[in-house]
């Protein structure tokens, strides 16, 4: 199972520079005609996914975060980064954090593990950590991108079928070269591996490029729409509304609200790297072996429909230095 921490959030911010300046803070609570009241399937989500990966436990020097307790750096990231909108890439600074790997694990060969058109190979793989240098070294696996483009429009393959799994298990998630430029960069530069262009599309009519967004179809990331509060004359109030809007998977399903959504997405990194099948040495940077990246979807808070973004296709050109 992929490593999820605390997807579900909602809360209400000042629009200021940084979004630090908190209004009204509801993490489990959602508008109902007018009234803020709990979301009890959010508070139930959670629980299950907080118990999932082990941060749940019944040792002292745990602290509460949204009804839970948690380790207490858990919580002080998790609060910076999602609450308080704080360490986002995609902004004019790259935020103050830096990456690590744990040691390769050997996955072996399987076919699940097998890449289409590619010849039966190996896997290792481990987690991208993110350690918060703001945030005095806090650790967390979760990373948030703002300004990319969430595609939920329906997708189809050569004669009308649609493709398999899109909306379910997986869907495009468009982020700006410049940004993915920097991020890759930061990748190389904190674990000495190059990415590998497996799986990033770049469209450069756009300046975008194309990844896959995995998702969790067990719990699926919920889908949150921002919008500027408006007061009794219609004016705006200077303050962000954050609603529930259920999740991505119900979102991508109904044909009213298929569309490509600008967002910040909220999401866990984990790396791989393929060799030889029987290969035993664990595998390090080089030359010709690389690293592809594979991004977990955990939450999505959109902005609104990105009304000039185009669907990027899967044959669009591969990602190279030349493409940044």
């Amino acid at each position: 199972m992929s490593i999820v921490v605390v997807p579900t959030f909602i809360k209400i911010f000042k629009m200021s520079d940084d979004l630090e300046e908190e209004f009204d803070v509801a993490s489990t609570v959602v508008e109902n005609d007018g009234e803020f009241v709990e979301d009890e399937e959010a508070v139930a989500e959670i629980t299950s996914l907080l118990d999932d990966v082990g941060i749940i436990d019944s040792e002292s020097g745990l602290v509460e975060y949204k009804g839970n307790m948690v380790r207490k750096e858990v919580r002080d990231v998790m609060k910076s980064v999602v609450d308080q909108m704080q360490h986002h890439m995609g902004r004019d600074q790259f935020p103050n954090i830096s990456f690590s790997l744990d040691t390769l694990k050997h996955l072996a060969y399987d076919q699940n593990y097998k890449a289409k058109n590619e010849d039966p190979a190996d896997k290792w793989w481990s987690p991208l950590n993110i350690k918060y240098n703001g945030l005095g070294g806090l650790s967390s696996p979760v990373v948030a991108f703002d300004g990319v483009y969430l595609d939920l429009t329906p997708h189809m393959k050569k004669g009308g079928s649609p493709m398999k799994g899109y909306g379910l298990s997986w869907a495009n998630v468009y982020i700006p070269s410049k940004t993915m430029k920097e991020f890759t960069s930061k990748v190389k530069e904190f674990t000495q591996w190059t990415v590998s262009s497996k799986g990033l599309n770049a469209d450069k009519g756009q300046g975008l490029v194309s990844i896959v967004g995995n998702i969790n179809q067990e719990g699926p990331p919920r889908f949150y729409s921002m919008s500027m509060e408006t007061n009794e004359h219609d004016e705006p109030s200077g303050r962000i509304v954050t609603k529930s809007v259920g999740n991505v998977v119900s979102v991508a399903s109904d044909s009213e609200l298929q569309a490509i959504y600008k967002c910040t997405m909220f999401c866990t990194v984990s790396v791989s790297v393929v060799t030889a099948v029987g290969t035993t040495v664990c595998p390090t940077p080089s030359n010709t072996t690389y690293a592809r990246l594979k991004f977990n979807v955990l939450s999505i808070k959109a902005y609104g429909v990105a009304e000039n973004v185009r669907t990027i296709s899967l044959s669009g050109s591969k990602v190279s230095s030349r493409l940044f």
